[in-house]
């Protein structure tokens, strides 16, 4: 009996801690209550702070903060109406068949229909073409070419019969259209499309190539990019004048800008110059072509044995579009 008594006091005793256990103070059930009770507050947290971001970026949204990732781009048309911007912009996916790999090419005119790219250095001998009878140009150095030779692949101003090429010696032409000097003779080999497309076209994105921009497409470019100091030209039968005023006529100007090597490239390591294709109106000799030099002089020089280099000019497909990479870099799309 006193054993009976012994064990139900026992068990009473084991319930007691029992039940202190699962609802005394740090109690088993009070432990749990709280993990559930974090558990709940860290939920509610985190879904405050996912309506918080929701509601920054919905705000970004209407606002017009965050920007698209809508490639900009631009047909010929949009280059030419803002010059400024894009004129010298690089061209990174040009690509000639045959002519000099070394060099890039940039903008270097726009209008409604066509862009022009320029090489954005002198060519190397090596990638020069030769003339319409084959005859080569006069190595003076790796860079330095001259016309000595070649222009008698010419007859002159007939020889330049392209017209998407006569548009840009269109003051020289209304002058004198059949002369056989051998300025016009040598200016025509810049101009013989058949000669430089060989080298320089990817007939996959352009139309025609030359030997460098013609005078009236050089000032055309220029005048854009520097609208407050206009360049000038006229043209006699023998080729064209410059001039920083309107109605003056001198066979050379001074002062272009040659921070932009754009249109004038000031290192003269290479060439003292770049050859710009169109006759000079020097009325005392024969074979005075355009050029501008590395000191920013515009003005004329003796084909014969000069220092002068060539940048050949690409026109591009009218159709082609760019796509504007950075601020420096676009890229051929169509």
């Amino acid at each position: 009996m006193i054993a009976l008594i012994i064990t139900i006091i026992v068990l009473l005793i084991l319930a007691g801690v029992t039940l202190s256990t699962l609802t005394g103070q740090g109690s088993i059930i009070e432990n749990a209550e709280n993990v559930v009770s974090k558990y709940n507050n860290s939920i509610v947290k985190e879904q405050q702070l996912l309506n918080e971001i929701e509601k920054y970026f919905q705000n970004y949204l209407e606002e017009g903060n965050i920007e698209t990732a809508e490639p900009e781009i631009l047909e010929s048309l949009d280059i030419a109406n803002n010059p400024e911007e894009h004129f010298g912009g690089y061209v990174t996916n040009y690509i000639t068949p045959s002519g000099d790999p070394n060099v890039q090419w940039r903008i270097f005119y726009a209008d409604k229909s066509n862009v022009y790219l320029i090489a954005d250095d002198y060519i190397h001998y090596d990638y020069c073409p030769a003339g319409a009878k084959e005859t080569p140009v006069t190595k003076n150095s790796d860079y330095k070419l001259s016309f000595n030779n070649v222009y008698n692949d010419y007859a002159g101003g007939v020889s330049i019969t392209d017209a998407r090429v006569k548009k840009w010696i269109q003051k020289y032409l209304e002058v004198e259209s059949s002369s056989t000097n051998s300025n016009i003779k040598a200016v025509a080999f810049m101009l013989d499309t058949n000669v430089w497309s060989a080298k320089y076209v990817n007939r996959e994105y352009a139309e025609y190539a030359i030997g460098g921009p013609t005078l009236e497409m050089f000032i055309e470019s220029y005048n854009k990019t520097h609208p407050e100091k206009i360049l000038y030209c006229t043209a006699n039968s023998k080729g064209y004048y410059v001039s920083w005023t309107e109605g003056e006529n001198d066979y050379a100007v001074s002062e272009l800008d040659v921070d932009e090597s754009l249109y004038v490239i000031k290192d003269d390591t290479n060439t003292l110059g770049m050859w710009i294709s169109s006759p000079s109106a020097d009325e005392n000799s024969d074979g005075y072509v355009v050029r501008v030099g590395y000191n920013g002089r515009l003005g004329r020089n003796n084909y014969y044995y000069s220092s002068q280099g060539i940048r050949p000019i690409v026109c591009l497909k009218p159709e082609t579009q760019l796509e504007k990479i950075s601020d420096t870099e676009y890229k051929i799309v169509i």
